[in-house]
Protein backbone atom coordinates (compact mmCIF):
# COMPACT_ATOMS: atom_id res chain seq x y z
CA UNK A 1 0.00 0.00 0.00
CA UNK A 2 1.28 3.57 -0.48
CA UNK A 3 1.47 6.52 1.63
CA UNK A 4 0.24 9.99 0.48
CA UNK A 5 2.90 11.27 2.06
CA UNK A 6 5.09 9.03 0.35
CA UNK A 7 3.81 8.83 -2.56
CA UNK A 8 6.60 9.23 -5.30
CA UNK A 9 5.85 10.17 -8.62
CA UNK A 10 4.55 7.40 -11.02
CA UNK A 11 6.26 6.35 -14.30
CA UNK A 12 3.15 5.84 -16.20
CA UNK A 13 3.30 4.68 -19.85
CA UNK A 14 1.97 6.81 -22.63
CA UNK A 15 -1.10 6.23 -24.19
CA UNK A 16 -2.23 8.15 -26.79
CA UNK A 17 -6.14 9.75 -26.61
CA UNK A 18 -6.97 7.67 -29.70
CA UNK A 19 -6.39 4.40 -27.38
CA UNK A 20 -8.41 6.07 -24.54
CA UNK A 21 -11.09 6.94 -27.01
CA UNK A 22 -11.31 3.16 -28.96
CA UNK A 23 -11.36 1.74 -25.16
CA UNK A 24 -14.36 4.27 -24.56
CA UNK A 25 -16.13 3.31 -27.24
CA UNK A 26 -15.79 -0.07 -26.90
CA UNK A 27 -17.04 -0.10 -23.30
CA UNK A 28 -20.29 1.72 -25.14
CA UNK A 29 -20.67 -0.79 -28.25
CA UNK A 30 -19.33 -3.97 -27.30
CA UNK A 31 -22.19 -6.44 -25.63
CA UNK A 32 -19.79 -7.07 -22.56
CA UNK A 33 -19.60 -3.89 -21.15
CA UNK A 34 -23.43 -3.35 -20.62
CA UNK A 35 -24.70 -2.96 -17.72
CA UNK A 36 -22.89 -6.21 -15.77
CA UNK A 37 -23.43 -5.05 -12.69
CA UNK A 38 -21.52 -3.66 -9.62
CA UNK A 39 -22.69 -0.34 -8.20
CA UNK A 40 -19.42 0.28 -6.74
CA UNK A 41 -16.10 -0.49 -7.39
CA UNK A 42 -13.28 -0.02 -4.72
CA UNK A 43 -9.89 1.96 -6.53
CA UNK A 44 -7.91 -1.03 -4.17
CA UNK A 45 -8.25 -4.43 -2.04
CA UNK A 46 -8.06 -1.98 1.08
CA UNK A 47 -11.22 -0.06 0.03
CA UNK A 48 -12.73 -3.38 -0.87
CA UNK A 49 -11.69 -4.71 2.46
CA UNK A 50 -13.30 -1.46 4.03
CA UNK A 51 -16.71 -1.67 1.90
CA UNK A 52 -17.37 -5.54 2.96
CA UNK A 53 -16.83 -4.12 6.74
CA UNK A 54 -18.54 -1.04 7.00
CA UNK A 55 -21.37 -2.26 4.49
CA UNK A 56 -21.65 -6.17 5.39
CA UNK A 57 -21.56 -6.86 1.54
CA UNK A 58 -20.21 -8.96 -0.67
CA UNK A 59 -16.92 -7.88 -2.36
CA UNK A 60 -17.54 -4.92 -4.91
CA UNK A 61 -14.95 -5.21 -7.91
CA UNK A 62 -11.27 -3.89 -7.51
CA UNK A 63 -9.80 -1.46 -9.81
CA UNK A 64 -6.20 -2.03 -8.83
CA UNK A 65 -5.12 -5.69 -8.27
CA UNK A 66 -4.02 -6.44 -4.66
CA UNK A 67 -0.44 -8.06 -5.86
CA UNK A 68 0.21 -5.08 -8.04
CA UNK A 69 2.15 -2.05 -7.69
CA UNK A 70 -0.53 0.55 -7.91
CA UNK A 71 1.24 3.11 -9.97
CA UNK A 72 2.66 0.60 -12.82
CA UNK A 73 -0.31 -1.58 -13.08
CA UNK A 74 -1.66 -1.70 -17.10
CA UNK A 75 -5.56 -0.72 -16.83
CA UNK A 76 -7.39 -2.81 -19.83
CA UNK A 77 -10.74 -2.75 -21.19
CA UNK A 78 -12.29 -4.56 -18.35
CA UNK A 79 -11.24 -1.83 -15.57
CA UNK A 80 -12.75 0.59 -18.12
CA UNK A 81 -16.06 -1.34 -18.58
CA UNK A 82 -16.28 -1.68 -14.58
CA UNK A 83 -16.10 1.92 -14.15
CA UNK A 84 -18.06 2.74 -16.45
CA UNK A 85 -20.92 1.06 -15.78
CA UNK A 86 -20.61 1.59 -11.23
CA UNK A 87 -22.64 4.01 -9.74
CA UNK A 88 -19.57 5.26 -7.60
CA UNK A 89 -16.09 4.77 -7.77
CA UNK A 90 -13.89 5.22 -4.61
CA UNK A 91 -10.48 5.90 -3.88
CA UNK A 92 -7.71 6.89 -1.97
CA UNK A 93 -6.61 10.64 -1.89
CA UNK A 94 -3.26 9.22 -3.23
CA UNK A 95 -5.06 7.26 -6.22
CA UNK A 96 -6.73 10.52 -7.39
CA UNK A 97 -3.90 11.61 -9.49
CA UNK A 98 -2.19 8.41 -10.83
CA UNK A 99 -2.08 8.94 -14.30
CA UNK A 100 -3.66 4.85 -14.60
CA UNK A 101 -6.25 5.50 -12.65
CA UNK A 102 -6.88 9.19 -14.44
CA UNK A 103 -6.66 7.30 -17.37
CA UNK A 104 -9.87 5.19 -16.62
CA UNK A 105 -12.25 7.97 -15.51
CA UNK A 106 -11.30 9.62 -18.94
CA UNK A 107 -11.60 6.77 -21.11
CA UNK A 108 -15.01 5.18 -19.23
CA UNK A 109 -16.55 8.96 -18.95
CA UNK A 110 -17.57 8.42 -15.60
CA UNK A 111 -19.27 11.60 -14.72
CA UNK A 112 -17.24 13.35 -11.81
CA UNK A 113 -19.95 13.44 -9.61
CA UNK A 114 -19.74 9.55 -9.19
CA UNK A 115 -15.82 9.16 -8.44
CA UNK A 116 -15.51 9.68 -4.61
CA UNK A 117 -12.45 10.42 -2.74
CA UNK A 118 -12.17 8.97 1.28
CA UNK A 119 -10.37 11.49 2.68
CA UNK A 120 -8.55 9.47 4.89
CA UNK A 121 -4.60 9.93 3.68
CA UNK A 122 -1.84 7.78 4.99
CA UNK A 123 -1.47 3.58 4.64
CA UNK A 124 -4.82 2.38 5.23
CA UNK A 125 -2.94 -1.08 6.79
CA UNK A 126 -2.14 0.50 9.87
CA UNK A 127 -5.28 -0.06 12.63
CA UNK A 128 -6.11 3.35 12.98
CA UNK A 129 -6.05 4.37 9.85
CA UNK A 130 -8.07 1.46 9.01
CA UNK A 131 -10.15 2.56 11.56
CA UNK A 132 -10.82 5.72 10.39
CA UNK A 133 -11.47 4.43 6.93
CA UNK A 134 -14.40 2.29 7.36
CA UNK A 135 -16.26 5.27 9.01
CA UNK A 136 -15.25 7.04 6.06
CA UNK A 137 -16.33 4.83 3.59
CA UNK A 138 -19.79 4.07 5.64
CA UNK A 139 -20.68 7.42 5.38
CA UNK A 140 -20.03 7.91 1.82
CA UNK A 141 -21.78 4.77 1.75
CA UNK A 142 -25.09 5.84 3.47
CA UNK A 143 -25.26 9.25 1.95
CA UNK A 144 -25.53 7.65 -1.34
CA UNK A 145 -28.28 5.00 -0.34
CA UNK A 146 -25.54 2.36 -0.90
CA UNK A 147 -25.42 0.65 2.72
CA UNK A 148 -28.12 0.30 5.45
CA UNK A 149 -28.68 2.69 8.08
CA UNK A 150 -26.18 0.83 10.87
CA UNK A 151 -23.36 0.99 8.53
CA UNK A 152 -21.36 3.49 10.53
CA UNK A 153 -22.38 1.72 13.99
CA UNK A 154 -21.19 -1.01 12.43
CA UNK A 155 -18.18 0.65 11.63
CA UNK A 156 -16.98 2.40 14.73
CA UNK A 157 -17.65 -1.25 16.32
CA UNK A 158 -15.28 -2.80 13.38
CA UNK A 159 -12.72 -0.24 14.57
CA UNK A 160 -12.80 -1.47 18.01
CA UNK A 161 -11.88 -4.67 16.73
CA UNK A 162 -9.27 -3.50 14.45
CA UNK A 163 -7.29 -1.63 17.00
CA UNK A 164 -7.37 -4.41 19.49
CA UNK A 165 -5.97 -6.77 16.84
CA UNK A 166 -3.23 -4.49 15.83
CA UNK A 167 -2.59 -3.54 19.99
CA UNK A 168 -2.44 -7.84 20.36
CA UNK A 169 -0.54 -8.38 17.07
CA UNK A 170 2.30 -5.38 17.92
CA UNK A 171 2.64 -6.51 21.57
CA UNK A 172 4.44 -9.99 19.89
CA UNK A 173 6.81 -8.04 18.07
CA UNK A 174 7.56 -5.95 21.00
CA UNK A 175 7.89 -9.09 22.37
CA UNK A 176 10.17 -10.53 19.90
CA UNK A 177 12.58 -7.89 19.32
CA UNK A 178 11.46 -5.69 16.58
CA UNK A 179 12.35 -2.25 18.82
CA UNK A 180 15.70 -3.44 19.01
CA UNK A 181 16.13 -4.97 15.47
CA UNK A 182 17.70 -1.83 13.07
CA UNK A 183 15.75 -2.50 9.53
CA UNK A 184 15.84 -0.97 6.15
CA UNK A 185 13.04 -1.31 4.03
CA UNK A 186 10.97 -0.21 0.88
CA UNK A 187 10.00 2.96 0.86
CA UNK A 188 6.23 2.52 0.24
CA UNK A 189 5.82 -0.35 3.28
CA UNK A 190 7.95 2.07 5.58
CA UNK A 191 4.51 2.82 7.55
CA UNK A 192 3.54 -1.06 8.52
CA UNK A 193 7.41 -1.37 9.56
CA UNK A 194 7.57 1.67 11.83
CA UNK A 195 4.20 0.77 13.52
CA UNK A 196 5.59 -3.18 13.69
CA UNK A 197 8.24 -0.93 15.84
CA UNK A 198 11.59 -1.83 13.85
CA UNK A 199 13.81 1.13 13.41
CA UNK A 200 14.15 1.95 10.28
CA UNK A 201 17.78 3.15 9.65
CA UNK A 202 16.96 3.32 5.84
CA UNK A 203 14.32 3.22 2.50
CA UNK A 204 14.74 2.13 -0.82
CA UNK A 205 12.95 2.21 -3.86
CA UNK A 206 13.32 0.79 -7.02
CA UNK A 207 16.17 -0.25 -8.75
CA UNK A 208 15.76 1.79 -11.74
CA UNK A 209 15.37 4.35 -9.98
CA UNK A 210 18.60 4.40 -7.45
CA UNK A 211 22.25 5.22 -9.53
CA UNK A 212 25.60 3.56 -8.07
CA UNK A 213 26.02 6.30 -5.47
CA UNK A 214 22.58 5.76 -4.14
CA UNK A 215 23.18 2.44 -3.60
CA UNK A 216 26.67 2.80 -2.07
CA UNK A 217 25.26 5.06 0.40
CA UNK A 218 22.26 2.65 1.65
CA UNK A 219 24.95 -0.08 2.10
CA UNK A 220 27.38 2.09 3.95
CA UNK A 221 24.35 3.04 6.27
CA UNK A 222 23.19 -0.38 6.49
CA UNK A 223 26.36 -1.32 8.11
CA UNK A 224 26.85 1.53 9.96
CA UNK A 225 23.46 1.08 11.76
CA UNK A 226 24.51 -2.48 11.92
CA UNK A 227 21.12 -3.61 9.90
CA UNK A 228 19.89 -7.09 9.94
CA UNK A 229 17.34 -6.76 8.15
CA UNK A 230 16.00 -6.18 5.08
CA UNK A 231 11.91 -5.83 4.38
CA UNK A 232 10.79 -5.99 0.65
CA UNK A 233 7.50 -4.93 -0.11
CA UNK A 234 5.49 -7.02 -2.63
CA UNK A 235 3.89 -5.14 -4.49
CA UNK A 236 6.65 -2.75 -4.89
CA UNK A 237 7.43 -4.69 -8.78
CA UNK A 238 11.28 -4.69 -8.11
CA UNK A 239 12.74 -7.51 -5.98
CA UNK A 240 16.19 -6.45 -7.19
CA UNK A 241 17.20 -3.91 -4.82
CA UNK A 242 15.89 -5.51 -1.33
CA UNK A 243 18.10 -8.52 -2.74
CA UNK A 244 20.45 -6.76 -3.38
CA UNK A 245 20.80 -4.45 0.02
CA UNK A 246 20.16 -7.91 1.95
CA UNK A 247 23.49 -10.03 -0.11
CA UNK A 248 25.56 -6.92 0.40
CA UNK A 249 24.60 -6.79 4.25
CA UNK A 250 24.60 -10.47 4.93
CA UNK A 251 21.20 -10.04 6.59
CA UNK A 252 17.45 -12.12 6.47
CA UNK A 253 14.76 -11.11 4.09
CA UNK A 254 11.61 -11.40 4.57
CA UNK A 255 8.78 -9.53 1.29
CA UNK A 256 5.23 -8.62 3.21
CA UNK A 257 2.18 -7.38 1.65
CA UNK A 258 1.16 -3.84 1.10
CA UNK A 259 -2.77 -4.67 0.25
CA UNK A 260 -4.86 -7.79 1.60
CA UNK A 261 -4.65 -10.00 -1.12
CA UNK A 262 -1.70 -9.77 -2.32
CA UNK A 263 -0.81 -12.67 -0.18
CA UNK A 264 -2.67 -16.30 -0.21
CA UNK A 265 -5.29 -16.41 2.14
CA UNK A 266 -5.19 -12.86 2.88
CA UNK A 267 -8.24 -11.58 1.33
CA UNK A 268 -10.00 -9.82 4.42
CA UNK A 269 -7.94 -6.54 6.40
CA UNK A 270 -7.37 -8.66 9.40
CA UNK A 271 -5.46 -11.97 7.71
CA UNK A 272 -3.83 -9.42 5.31
CA UNK A 273 -2.36 -7.55 8.92
CA UNK A 274 -1.42 -11.15 10.86
CA UNK A 275 0.26 -12.46 7.79
CA UNK A 276 2.22 -9.58 7.53
CA UNK A 277 3.54 -10.05 11.32
CA UNK A 278 3.59 -13.97 11.12
CA UNK A 279 6.31 -13.35 8.47
CA UNK A 280 8.22 -10.75 10.16
CA UNK A 281 8.16 -12.93 13.62
CA UNK A 282 9.65 -15.61 11.51
CA UNK A 283 12.65 -13.25 10.50
CA UNK A 284 13.33 -11.97 13.85
CA UNK A 285 13.68 -15.36 14.96
CA UNK A 286 16.39 -16.14 12.09
CA UNK A 287 18.14 -12.96 12.64
CA UNK A 288 18.32 -13.41 17.07
CA UNK A 289 18.37 -17.06 16.91
CA UNK A 290 20.71 -17.56 13.45
CA UNK A 291 21.62 -21.67 13.00
CA UNK A 292 24.75 -22.76 14.48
Amino acid sequence: MVSDKRQRKPRGRAWPGALAGCLAALCVFSSGCVKHGAPVVAGTALMQCALQDAAASAAPPVLIPPGSCPSHYDVRPGDVARVADCDVLLLHPWQEALPNVTRVIEASGIPAEKVVVIPVPGNWMLPDAYAQALEAVAAALETRGLAPGEARNRAVQRGVEVRALGDALRSRLTAAGAPDTPVMCQEMIAPVVEWAGFPVAGTFGRSEDLSARDVEALVRRGKDQEVSLIIDNLQGGDEKMGAALAAELGTQRVIISNFPGGLPETASWDRAVAQNVERLLDALRHVREPAA
